[in-house]
C-alpha cells in the first residue's frame, strides 16, 4: 500500500518545532513528527533548505544521518520491490506447475482412450476431442504464464537498473557537494592570506612614511642666530612663527 503524501507546510512546521526545542534537524527527526514517506520528507526538507540559502552565506551540510537515511530508504524500496516480484514469480511458477500437471493428466487420458478406441470409436473420438480442447486450453494458459513470467523478469531488471542509477546520482551529488565545500574552504583560506598580505603592505607603507619624515627632518639645516639688531630679535626674544615652523614636521 502506497504511503500517504504530506504537504510542504507540514514539514516546515515540524522543522520550526524542532528548532524551538533546540533539537538537531534531520530527516529522521522530521519524519518522526510528520510521518508519511521518507522520500517526500527529504524533498520538502531540501526545499526548506534552498529557500533559506538566500539569507545565509554558509553552505549547508548534509549530515551523515541524512545520507544514511536516504540509503536505507532506497534499500528498503528495492527490498520491497524484490520481495513483491519474487512472490509473483512463485505464483506464476505454481500456476505453471498446475498447468503442466493438468496437461500430463490430459495426456494420460488421451493415451488411455486411444488404447481402447477400438471398443468405442465414436465415444472415444468425442472424449478425445474434448480432452484435446482441454489440453489446448492448458497449453495456452502455460504460454500466458510464461509470457507474464518473462515480463515480470524484465520489470525486475528495469527496477534494479533504476535503483543503480539512483544510487549513482546520489553518489555524484554527494561528491559535487564535497567539492563545492572544498572550493569554499580554499577561497576562505586564500582570502585570509590576502588580508594578511594587505596588512603587511600597510605596515610597510606606514614604516616607509615614517622613515621619509625622519629623513626630511635630518636634511633640514638648523637656522643660525643672527646678531641682535633692530631687524633681528635678540636671543631673549621669542622666535617668529616662520622660524618655529622650520622645526616642525
Amino acid at each position: 500500500m502506497a504511503r500517504k503524501g504530506i504537504p510542504y507546510e507540514q514539514v516546515a512546521a515540524a522543522i520550526e518545532t524542532l528548532q524551538a526545542k533546540n533539537r538537531k534537524i534531520t530527516v529522521r527527526a522530521i519524519h518522526a513528527v510528520t510521518g508519511g514517506s521518507m522520500s517526500t520528507v527529504l524533498k520538502h526538507y531540501r526545499r526548506w533548505q534552498s529557500e533559506r540559502l538566500g539569507h545565509r552565506d554558509d553552505v549547508p551540510d548534509i549530515s551523515p544521518q541524512l545520507t544514511q537515511a536516504l540509503r536505507e530508504e532506497l534499500q528498503n524500496y528495492a527490498r520491497r520491490a524484490l520481495l513483491s516480484m519474487e512472490a509473483r514469480l512463485k505464483r506464476y511458477v505454481q500456476r505453471l506447475k498446475e498447468a503442466e500437471s493438468c496437461r500430463d493428466r490430459a495426456l494420460e487420458k488421451i493415451t488411455l482412450l486411444e488404447s481402447t478406441r477400438h471398443q468405442s470409436r465414436e465415444y472415444s473420438k468425442t472424449e478425445t476431442d474434448a480432452l484435446r480442447k482441454q489440453l489446448h486450453k492448458a497449453l495456452q494458459g502455460k504460454d500466458n504464464l510464461l509470457s507474464k513470467l518473462h515480463e515480470s523478469q524484465e520489470r525486475r531488471i528495469l527496477a534494479e537498473q533504476r535503483l543503480a542509477e539512483t544510487e549513482a546520482r546520489v553518489t555524484s551529488l554527494l561528491q559535487t557537494l564535497e567539492e563545492t565545500r572544498e572550493r569554499l574552504r580554499q577561497s576562505e583560506s586564500d582570502a585570509g592570506r590576502l588580508e594578511i598580505e594587505v596588512e603587511k603592505a600597510n605596515e610597510r607603507t606606514l614604516c616607509a612614511e615614517m622613515e621619509l619624515r625622519k629623513s626630511t627632518f635630518r636634511e633640514k639645516p638648523v637656522p643660525q642666530k643672527p646678531p641682535a639688531s633692530p631687524g633681528n630679535p635678540s636671543p631673549s626674544q621669542p622666535a617668529t612663527d616662520e622660524q618655529q615652523g622650520a622645526f616642525e614636521f
